[in-house]
Parts: structure tokens; sequence; C-alpha cells
């Protein structure tokens, strides 16, 4: 994919970052995007 960056916000262990795509596939077009799920405390 070729993306460009439409925003970004720094949390406290890791970055967030939205982008917009300009070019590429995917291989099922009615999947989710991507979603990370973060339990409780340090634990995944």
């Amino acid at each position: 994919m070729e993306c460009k960056v439409a925003s970004r916000m720094e949390t406290s262990d890791h970055w967030i970052v939205y982008s917009t795509v300009d070019a590429g596939r995917v291989s099922n077009p009615e999947a989710l995007t991507a979603v990370h799920h973060r339990k409780v405390g340090n634990y995944y």
C-alpha cells in the first residue's frame, strides 16, 4: 500500500497513526481493518 499520514498521536508506550491509502489492494474487501485490543495493565 501507498499511504499518506493523515494524523498521529503519541501515547504512553506507542504511536497511533491514521493514514489515507493512495494506492494498493486488499485480499478481502469485506474484511475488517486492523484492530488492536489491549488487556488490562501490561498484559496482552
